[in-house]
C-alpha cells in the first residue's frame, strides 16, 4: 500500500472522532464513535481468558472496525435507527471498502461478511460487546442526561446478544444490577431465558423439546421470573401464522403462586410484544382449566377453539384468546 492510499484511509477513519454518539461521558460531553469503538475493542482484549476456544486479535479487529460506516452516515440511535437506515450505512461502507486498495479492502470485507453473518463465536462475541459497552456508557453518564425511554431501555439493551456465553449473561445481569441502582430501583425480577437457565427451565417445563431450549434463547422467545435467585415462573411464545405472538406456555412455581408473578410476566410479554410492533397476541388453555379466568381478566376474549379426536392427541377443546395491544410511544 502506497503512503497516500494509506494517509487517506486514515483520514476517512478520522472522521469517527468527529461523530458524535447519544449517550454522554461521565464527565457530562457527548462522546465520540471512535471512543466507543475503542473500548469494546479493550473489552475484548480484556476477555481472552474467558473465551480461550475464540481468536481474540479477530474480535479486537472486529471492534475496532465495526462503526466505520458511520463515516459517512453519521450516528442514529438504536431506537430511531431503522432497516433503511441499516442499509444505507452497510451499503455505503461496502462501497467505501471496495475501493480501497486491495490489501486493505481484503483485510475488512472478510471481517464485515462474518459480522454481518454472526454465525462464528468471533463474531457473537463483538456483537455483544458491541451492545454492553453502551449500557456500560450509560451507567457512567449523568442521569439527567438520560432521555426517559433509557429508564427502561437500560434495563434489557444487549440482552438477546449475550445468551450464548454463561459469563456474559452474568456481565449482563451486573449491569442490570447497576442501572437498577442508578436510577433507584429494584432489580427488575423478570428477564429473558440464556443458556445457564437450563436446568431451572426444564425444572417447570415438562414439554420443551430440549433441542428447542436454545432456540428460545436466541430468537428470545422464552422469559424468566426470578424471586432469590431462582426461577419462579416462565413464560414462552412462538408466531402464530409466522406474524402473531402466541404464548404457549405460562408457569408458575407450586410454592410461589398467588403472588402475582403470572400477571406480571403477561405484562412484560404483551409489553414487549408491543414494542417490537405487534397489534395483537394470543394464548389458549383448555375448557375445563380455570386459566381461561385469569386470562379474561388481562383482558383476553374468545376467539374460537378446536377439539382434537385424533388418537393420541384427543382432549377437551382448546381455547383460543386474543387481546389488542396499544403500541408504544
Amino acid at each position: 500500500m502506497d503512503e497516500r492510499a494509506y494517509l487517506d484511509i486514515l483520514h476517512t477513519a478520522e472522521r469517527l472522532k468527529n461523530t458524535l454518539r447519544h449517550c454522554v461521558t461521565s464527565a457530562g460531553r457527548p462522546e465520540s464513535a471512535a471512543e466507543h469503538s475503542w473500548r469494546a475493542a479493550l473489552m475484548a482484549l480484556l476477555l481472552r481468558r474467558e473465551f480461550p476456544d475464540l481468536d481474540p486479535d479477530r474480535v479486537i479487529r472486529m471492534c475496532l472496525i465495526h462503526d466505520l460506516g458511520e463515516c459517512f452516515t453519521g450516528d442514529i440511535p438504536s431506537f430511531h435507527k431503522t432497516a433503511g437506515d441499516q442499509e444505507r450505512e452497510d451499503r455505503l461502507l461496502r462501497s467505501w471498502v471496495s475501493s480501497l486498495p486491495p490489501e486493505a479492502g481484503g483485510e475488512l470485507s472478510p471481517l464485515l461478511d462474518e459480522m454481518d453473518a454472526l454465525e462464528t463465536g468471533e463474531a457473537r462475541l463483538y456483537r455483544a460487546l458491541d451492545k454492553l459497552e453502551a449500557v456500560i456508557q450509560h451507567n457512567e453518564s449523568p442521569l439527567e442526561t438520560w432521555s426517559a425511554l433509557e429508564y427502561t431501555l437500560n434495563l434489557t439493551y444487549g440482552e438477546e446478544t449475550v445468551g450464548f456465553s454463561p459469563w456474559l449473561t452474568g456481565l449482563r445481569e451486573q449491569l442490570r444490577r447497576d442501572t437498577a441502582e442508578k436510577i433507584g430501583q429494584a432489580v427488575p425480577p423478570i428477564r429473558y431465558v440464556a443458556l445457564p437457565d437450563r436446568e431451572g427451565w426444564f425444572a417447570l417445563d415438562r414439554r420443551l423439546p430440549e433441542a428447542e431450549f436454545e432456540e428460545k434463547v436466541r430468537t428470545r422467545r422464552g422469559l424468566v421470573y426470578l424471586e432469590d435467585g431462582r426461577i419462579a415462573g416462565i413464560l414462552r411464545w412462538n408466531l402464530f401464522w409466522d406474524e402473531i405472538p402466541f404464548c404457549t406456555l405460562l408457569y408458575i412455581r407450586e410454592d410461589c403462586r398467588g403472588k402475582g408473578y403470572g400477571r406480571a410476566l403477561m405484562a412484560r410479554w404483551e409489553a414487549d410484544m408491543a414494542a417490537r410492533g405487534h397489534g395483537m397476541v394470543l394464548t389458549s388453555t383448555q375448557a375445563d382449566e380455570t386459566a381461561q379466568l385469569f386470562y379474561r381478566k388481562l383482558g383476553y376474549g374468545d376467539c374460537g377453539g378446536f377439539a382434537p379426536h385424533i388418537p393420541g392427541y384427543a382432549q377437551p377443546t382448546e381455547l383460543i384468546l386474543a387481546k389488542g395491544l396499544e403500541a408504544e410511544a
